[in-house]
């Protein structure tokens, strides 16, 4: 249900986003229960409300307990990369010299063998 009904300006993780016209949809993380309720109720700003004929009170609850246990896993994380991210390392630049090395090394092989094939 938060995919369908939130995700779009909230983003999956509900870490919000940009909206049209300068607006943006707030991060839905260490925000109390009791808010989040009150918003789907109201429908703060361009918020759409879900009233309850229109949402039942436990798919609201579901959202939310959605949304916690997000929150939960996303600071289990801290300090691991996640998707989108980079972290700066020696590994990459290392590999790539190593990499090209060999392949220069290679050519170089192939080159004087092809040479001496010639000569005699």
């Amino acid at each position: 249900m938060f995919r369908t009904n939130c995700a779009q300006c909230h983003t999956v993780s509900g870490k919000g986003g940009a909206l049209t016209d300068g607006m943006f949809a707030p991060s839905l993380k260490d925000v109390d229960p009791k808010h989040i309720y009150e918003a789907m109720l109201t429908g703060p700003q361009n918020m759409p409300s879900f009233p309850d004929s229109t949402m039942p009170q436990d798919t609201k609850a579901d959202i939310i307990a959605y949304l916690q246990e997000v929150d939960s896993a996303s600071k289990q994380q801290r300090g691991r990369l996640h998707a989108g991210q980079h972290r700066a390392g020696v590994r990459g630049p290392v590999r790539l010299g190593v990499r090209l090395g060999t392949m220069i090394a290679i050519a170089t092989w192939v080159a004087a063998r092809t040479t001496k094939a010639k000569k005699s």
